[in-house]
Order: structure tokens, then C-alpha cells, then sequence
């Protein structure tokens, strides 16, 4: 059921451009998990009856499933920052305000 509103949340999003406009990202990771439980709840059900071998494979589908979320969300927002095309949107006007926003550097 979350995957399938998170597809339909990322579709309604699809256009929205923000600077770090996330739609692509979320489709991404919502692919990946589907992708995941494919291939890990046959596995989970074969490895059953073996406690050693169902920890292991409960524990890789748990690992990917996160960091693959986690990298599909962050690290394009981390390379944004380090290249330095940030850009600051306020969300009541049309102003975009380029700067190094997040950069340590650029406190005032």
C-alpha cells in the first residue's frame, strides 16, 4: 500500500521544479524496494526453514531496502551541495537567490 502512494505522490510531484525537486528520486527508490521484494520474498520463504540462512537474508533485505532509500534521496542533494549549484527558492514568488546555501563557509 506505501509503495503504491508513494508512486502515486512522486507522479502528482513529477513537475514541480524545485531545485531539489525529488520525484525522480522517490520513483528510483520506489523501484528499487519493488525490486528488493521480488527478489527477497521468495528468498525468505526458500531460506525458511534454515534459521542461519533466514537471518541472512531478512538482514540483506532489510540493508538494501534502506541504504538504497538512502542514496537515491541524499546523495544527489550531496552532490548538488558540493558542486555548488545550490539555489535558494522561496516558495511564495518566482525569486531564486544563487548562492552556496549550506556551505559552512557561507554563514554571515
Amino acid at each position: 500500500v506505501a509503495l503504491i502512494m508513494s508512486c502515486f505522490q512522486a507522479y502528482k510531484a513529477r513537475n514541480i521544479s524545485v531545485a531539489y525537486s525529488d520525484s525522480t528520486y522517490v520513483a528510483l527508490s520506489v523501484a528499487s524496494i519493488l525490486q528488493s521484494s521480488i527478489i527477497g520474498v521468495p528468498l525468505l520463504f526458500l531460506s525458511s526453514s534454515n534459521p542461519t540462512a533466514s537471518f541472512i537474508v531478512r538482514t540483506l533485505l532489510v540493508f538494501v531496502v534502506c541504504m538504497s532509500v538512502l542514496c537515491f534521496i541524499f546523495i544527489p542533494k550531496m552532490t548538488h551541495a558540493d558542486r555548488g549549484d545550490n539555489t535558494r527558492v522561496s516558495f511564495g514568488t518566482h525569486s531564486t537567490d544563487s548562492g552556496n546555501v549550506g556551505r559552512s563557509s557561507s554563514l554571515r
